[in-house]
């Protein structure tokens, strides 16, 4: 044998023989909270890393229709109150997103931590992650409009936020932070189009051909609905998709090379989730719609959660 097959001999079986990062060989055990359409699982799958044990909280009837058709296996206990480890059970890694609405910039009216839904939802959040000591953990949420917000969900947590925009990972812009005693790393920008996540044929009752009247109608505050919302195809990234999706107009509506109108298929913005096709099926659109854009852009989560593999 001569010299240099040899040495691409010994290299490859060195290669083949390297073991396996932990996660990715032994699996882990999931604690998650606000469970939505279980993109913790789909994040984690989706790098490889089998999940043994499925510990879930969501309350949604729709996103619980989801989680169990997706993964049978899964133990929900619905309210995230209810949860509890009478057993003493070791989780890996816990992922939280907990409530955004009293936090949002997008409500102007919203009581930060002092609201109903943001505030008690860490707190919940933080007692879980007492209760069960995961090895990991991760706490997802929008960038709060008040400083003094993002001060305390910090000092409660007990690190810094990264802050990630989910265009440097996909074709969707989703600006969030993450809490995590997971070390980061560096990252390549993604060149995905919003473009490229489109289909060129969709079912006719998704087209829109009244929409540019309702778009480009001047509202009283001098402003149009295709100012505040509106999404071109030629727009390098979609503007951040939320649970508004669900109402239509004029959030999910889309202006074509031609000037037409359409609705995004739920297909279609499972994609630019990162999300498999078909994976929140089984439940009306509209329910799909609300799951989808209080959900996360799985590519920014598998960034977050990357440091797994190299255990």
């Amino acid at each position: 044998m001569a010299g240099a097959d040899r040495v691409a001999t010994i290299l490859g079986k060195l290669a083949g023989d390297a073991p396996q990062p932990k996660y990715a060989r032994d699996g882990v055990v999931l604690l998650s909270p606000f469970d939505g359409a279980g993109g913790a699982r789909v994040a984690l799958e989706g790098m490889g890393i089998p999940v043994n044990r499925h510990l879930s909280a969501e309350f949604d009837r729709a996103a619980q229709q989801v989680l169990e058709n997706q993964f049978p296996d899964i133990v929900q206990s619905g309210d995230v109150r209810q949860l509890r480890n009478v057993d003493g059970e070791k989780v890996d890694l816990m992922c939280a997103g907990f409530p955004c609405q009293e936090l949002s910039r997008a409500n102007p009216k919203g009581r930060g931590l002092q609201g109903d839904r943001s505030g008690p939802g860490l707190e919940e959040a933080l007692r879980l992650r007492d209760e069960f000591d995961p090895t990991y953990w991760m706490f997802e949420n929008v960038v709060p409009k008040r400083d003094e917000d993002m001060r305390s969900i910090s000092r409660m947590i007990g690190t810094e936020p990264v802050i990630y925009e989910a265009a440097e990972f996909g074709p969707m812009q989703r600006k969030r932070a993450f809490w995590t005693n997971i070390p980061q790393s560096l990252h390549t920008q993604s060149t995905a189009t919003f473009r490229s996540a489109l289909d060129d044929v969709v079912p006719s009752r998704y087209l829109k051909p009244d929409a540019a009247d309702y778009m480009y109608r001047v509202h009283a505050d001098g402003k149009t609905p295709w100012q505040r919302h509106g999404k071109d195809i030629n727009d390098p990234k979609v503007r951040t998709l939320t649970a508004g999706l669900s109402k239509g107009m004029p959030f999910n509506v889309v202006r074509l090379d031609d000037g037409s109108f359409r609705m995004m298929t739920p297909e279609e913005v499972e994609g630019l989730f990162g999300y498999p096709r078909g994976h929140t099926a089984g439940v009306s659109d509209t329910q799909r719609y609300k799951m989808l854009g209080n959900s996360w852009s799985i590519p920014t989560v598998q960034h977050v959660l990357g440091d797994l593999l190299r255990q």
